[in-house]
C-alpha cells in the first residue's frame, strides 16, 4: 500500500513527466541537428549549418538544466568545485553556442563562429559526461556510458580545433556536430536513467 502511495505521490508524478518531456524535446532537437547538419553537407548550406548549431545549443542548455535538477534529487547538500564546474558548463555552452549561432545566421564570419561553437560544446560534452559517474559506482554501466561521452566529446573538440585552423572547416565542424549531438543525447539518456532509479528507491 506504501508503495501505491509513493507511486501516486503528486510530485513524483510531477517530476517524472518534468524529465520525460525534457528527455523527448533533447531527443527531437539532437535530431533536427543531425538533420539539418547532413543537409550542410549535402549542400554546403551555412544557413544549415548555423541553425545546427543553434538546436544543439538548445540541448546543451536543456541538458545542464537537468544537471542541476539531478543533483539536488540526488539529496547531496553540497558540490565540490569541481561539479560545479561541471553543473553549469553546459548550460554555459549552450548560452554560447546560442550566441555564435545567431552572430553565423547574420553572416559574421560564419565558419569561424561555427568552429568556436563546436570547440565550446566538446568541451562542455566532456565537463558533462565527467560529472555522471559521480553517481554510479565504479565498472558500472553508467561509467562505461560515460566513458563513450566523454570520447565523442574529445572527438567534437579535435575536429572543432582542426576546423578553426582552416581544415575543411565546414565539413569538420558538422561532423562534429552529429558527434556531439548523439554525445549529448546519451548524456541525457544517462541521467534520465539515473533519475528513474532514485525515483524507484528513494
Amino acid at each position: 500500500m506504501d508503495e501505491n502511495m509513493q507511486n501516486s505521490n503528486p510530485a513524483r508524478m510531477h517530476d517524472e513527466k518534468t524529465y520525460m518531456m525534457g528527455y523527448l524535446v533533447i531527443g527531437i532537437m539532437c535530431a533536427l541537428a543531425i538533420v539539418l547538419s547532413i543537409i550542410g553537407l549535402a549542400n554546403y548550406s551555412l544557413m544549415a549549418s548555423a541553425v545546427a548549431v543553434i538546436m544543439l545549443a538548445v540541448v546543451f542548455m536543456l541538458e545542464g538544466g537537468t544537471m542541476v535538477r539531478f543533483f539536488r534529487l540526488s539529496h547531496r547538500k553540497r558540490e565540490t568545485g569541481a561539479q560545479t564546474v561541471e553543473l553549469s558548463a553546459e548550460i554555459v555552452a549552450g548560452v554560447a553556442g546560442l550566441v555564435l549561432g545567431i552572430m553565423a545566421i547574420m553572416g559574421y564570419i560564419p565558419i569561424t563562429m561555427i568552429s568556436i561553437a563546436v570547440i565550446v560544446y566538446g568541451a562542455a560534452l566532456i565537463l558533462g559526461a565527467a560529472f555522471a559517474p559521480t553517481f554510479g559506482a565504479v565498472g558500472t554501466k553508467l561509467e562505461r556510458q560515460s566513458t563513450f561521452e566523454i570520447l565523442t566529446g574529445v572527438a567534437g573538440l579535435t575536429l572543432g580545433i582542426l576546423a578553426v585552423i582552416g581544415i575543411y572547416p565546414l565539413i569538420l565542424s558538422l561532423v562534429a556536430i552529429i558527434v556531439l549531438s548523439l554525445g549529448a543525447f546519451m548524456t541525457e539518456n544517462t541521467l534520465k536513467n539515473q533519475a528513474e532509479h532514485i525515483y524507484i528507491h528513494r
